[in-house]
């Protein structure tokens, strides 16, 4: 059962504080579901039972970036994903009663200790041993949420947590009476294929974590950027028998366009037979605000594209939107991270 400090639930005043009503519309958190203050198993399978289908999770951290010697930042995303999310317009587009809002991980006190922390050894030891603290509140939170029949929606903080939320997800679904013996499929729209060496916690490595846990079956990188992934990291995921399609063959050479390559994708996970966790890092998006940002990637649509594609082909099991930043573009930075974010969730609950 979850520890009562490691989540912290909304209550409704909070949700009702975000909402900007206006006479003659509804919006998005009106009429979503609130976990409230008792977060457990009856509270979750309640929600459940009344109708929820997706469970929204926050994770408020940038452990796992500096942990990976990368830019701080990424504990700002839910906050900006919250409001513009929760004021979108409640109308048939999109199934917002199915939503669940409940909460997001207690992260200050892990973050609050890695205050100050640098790039010097010592250090990113420190913040890759508070990043594996952070696994451990992580995994409980998303169990519960699977076992009780709901989907995680889940807004990072780093990528890092892509190992946590795999042992969440096949812990829940044992609970259910799924066993995942060998493990779950995972898509990853990524620049980075996060496969690196295990050497502590951190955002770069979630993957090999978890397919050295067995916790992963099959997977599949696309958008990987050719310059920023290593032929060590590359022989190892193509040993495993994960695969790829890089940003460069698609956009630059033209060697097969984004559908083929969305195929490519879909037909790997497919063939797992195994249900499929959809990642997307907002590194691979062109101009945004992140721990790794880029100038060339793919655009917010094709992104949504992507989900869309994928939410309708296979058996998802859970969402991660990783690595928003919104702190690293000062003027509007929050807007435009809250409104990407808040885009790619609703262009996933309507495909789902």
């Amino acid at each position: 059962m979850i520890c009562p400090t490691t989540l912290i639930p909304f209550h409704e005043s909070e949700v009702r504080a975000l909402v900007q009503s206006r006479p003659g519309e509804v919006r998005v958190g009106q009429v979503v579901g609130v976990l409230g203050t008792r977060a457990g198993p009856d509270s979750w399978q309640q929600a459940h039972r009344a109708g929820a289908r997706y469970a929204l999770l926050g994770i408020p951290e940038d452990l796992g970036p500096r942990g990976n010697l990368g830019r701080p930042g990424a504990e700002g995303a839910w906050d900006a994903f919250l409001p513009i999310f929760l004021n979108q317009q409640a109308n048939h587009f999109l199934p917002a009663r199915q939503v669940l809002l409940a909460g997001r991980v207690q992260t200050r006190d892990l973050q609050e200790a890695a205050r100050g922390l640098g790039s010097e050894p010592r250090d990113v030891l420190q913040l890759r041993d508070l990043c594996a603290r952070l696994d451990a509140r992580v995994a409980p939170i998303v169990q519960e949420i699977v076992a009780s029949g709901l989907i995680p929606v889940v807004i990072g903080g780093g990528h890092n947590n892509a190992f946590p939320i795999l042992q969440g997800v096949v812990a829940g679904l044992r609970v259910r009476g799924e066993e995942r013996k060998n493990g779950l499929a995972v898509v990853n729209c990524d620049p980075h294929a996060d496969f690196r060496a295990l050497e502590g916690r951190h955002s770069g490595n979630g993957f090999s974590y978890a397919q050295k846990a067995g916790l992963l079956a099959s997977y599949f990188v696309l958008g990987l950027h050719e310059g920023f992934n290593s032929q060590e990291m590359l022989d190892r995921l193509v040993a495993f028998g994960g695969r790829y399609v890089t940003y460069e063959s698609v956009f630059v050479r033209q060697e097969l366009d984004f559908g083929q390559a969305l195929e490519q994708a879909t037909s790997h996970v497919l063939a797992s037979t195994c249900p499929v966790g959809l990642e997307v890092d907002l590194d691979a998006l062109a101009g945004m605000p992140s721990s790794a940002q880029t100038p060339n990637g793919l655009s917010c649509e094709e992104a949504a594209r992507f989900l869309h594609h994928l939410a309708h082909r296979v058996p998802v099991a859970w969402l991660h939107l990783a690595e928003g930043a919104p702190a690293l573009a000062p003027e509007g930075g929050a807007r435009q991270v809250g409104k990407a974010l808040a885009f790619l969730v609703s262009t996933f609950l309507k495909a789902c």
